[in-house]
């Protein structure tokens, strides 16, 4: 079967080598000239477990109106009445709560972990090398209630 993935990036090169495995004659469609040139590339390409904290977060609102007013923030955005944008902000605000981030800060986690192993998997598979850091970025938990959310899951 002849499959066409759109983008060149780390999932876009993932599905076509799974895709290639399985027997498809697979054509890797993106605009850039080399493969993971644009999101992934910001990325660094990092798989980052011990990075994966949710952004919608208690401080994420604050942060949000900090951008609207031009401040340099990491959470930046534009303005716009398109309604599927305030449809976002929305779902957005609602993750905002400590207990939901700490729901999507461990199912971040969780991908990170199922990504590695795949990584390793098809490095192991077709002799490749990967460059592993060991090095620990630990996350600050402010309260002990945190702490308990992040432990019971």
């Amino acid at each position: 079967m002849r499959t066409i993935v759109v983008g060149g990036g780390v999932v876009g090169v993932t599905t076509a080598y799974y895709l290639f495995k399985e027997g498809h004659e697979v054509v890797v469609v993106d605009k850039a000239t080399k493969v993971g040139a644009e999101a992934t590339a910001v990325n660094a390409g990092l798989i980052a477990p011990g990075h994966c904290f949710a952004w919608a977060s208690p401080a994420a609102p604050k942060m949000l109106v900090k951008s609207l007013f031009g401040e340099k923030t990491s959470i930046r955005v534009k303005p716009t009445l398109n309604p599927r944008f305030l449809w976002w902000g929305l779902q957005f605000m609602r993750e905002c709560t400590t207990e939901r981030a700490a729901i999507n800060t461990l199912a971040k986690m969780h991908l990170c972990d199922y990504s590695q192993t795949k990584l390793d998997e098809i490095a192991l598979a077709e002799g490749l090398t990967t460059k592993v850091s060991t090095k620990v970025c630990c996350t600050y938990i402010a309260t002990w209630q945190n702490l308990n959310l992040v432990w019971a899951r």
